[in-house]
């Protein structure tokens, strides 16, 4: 008989990352089999195989539902696009009209309360489109919310590959205007690090704004959260 403990961590995460409505019967299955004798590892593989699983199927069997999540969310995302860059342009031609043509000027006095506001605002607006996504998904919001988050990571790797012009697109435009989340998060370290004068500063703003927006998306998505009863009412 083995009589240590399951892992800890693997077992927080299939509880909180696990998509199915039967995660609880699942994390009681592991433990007894564990407890029967299974290996630490073989408690790790079967959780994150529990959790892609999971994910998959709900996906997967909830299409219309995903494809409602990921809308929902990118409407937030293009509305804000479609206001945010006016507002800014406004707000810079109005403050200093001899620079409209040069929008983006650093050293301009008005240029970085004018950024960071519209980064700030960016932030609340992801964390809006999230909490939006998990409120309107039932019972599916664990494996709504990571769809939403995970597009949302796979879409930074995919515009640097698109070329070095798109990747510098991520960094200094702020929010919407760049089509990703991953822009404000990424901003804020990018502008503190470029005033501390770190080389690579775009290379560090890209990873840990990523990992930021990650993070911030999850917490908005109630993710983090106890899971919740499996007698919430369904949404199809």
């Amino acid at each position: 008989m083995n009589q240590n403990q399951p892992p800890k961590v693997a077992k927080w995460l299939l509880r909180h990352f696990g998509s199915s409505p039967n995660i609880e019967a699942i994390v009681g299955d592991l433990d007894e089999r564990y407890s029967q004798g299974r290996s630490y590892l073989w408690y790790w593989r079967e959780a994150l195989q529990a959790i892609v699983t999971g994910f998959c199927q709900e996906v997967s069997g909830h299409k219309v539902l995903a494809i409602r999540a990921l809308l929902l969310g990118w409407l937030v995302k293009f509305a804000w696009q479609r206001l945010s860059f006016p507002m800014f342009f406004w707000a810079a031609c109005n403050e200093n009209p001899n620079s409209c043509g040069v929008l983006f000027d650093w050293h301009s006095h008005w240029f970085m309360p004018l950024l960071l506001a519209s980064v700030t605002a960016s932030v609340a607006l992801c964390i809006m489109s999230v909490w939006l996504v998990s409120r309107t998904s039932g019972q599916h919001y664990r494996s709504m919310v990571l769809l939403y988050v995970l597009v949302e990571v796979l879409a930074v790797p995919a515009m640097i590959f698109a070329g070095p012009k798109h990747a510098i697109v991520v960094v200094l435009f702020p929010g919407g205007s760049s089509m990703l989340w991953a822009a404000p998060f990424t901003t804020y370290f990018y502008v503190g690090l470029s005033k501390l004068g770190y080389p690579f500063e775009t290379v560090i703003s890209l990873w840990f704004g990523c990992i930021l927006m990650a993070l911030t998306m999850l917490m908005a998505g109630r993710i983090f959260n106890a899971p919740e009863p499996a007698s919430q009412g369904q949404v199809m």
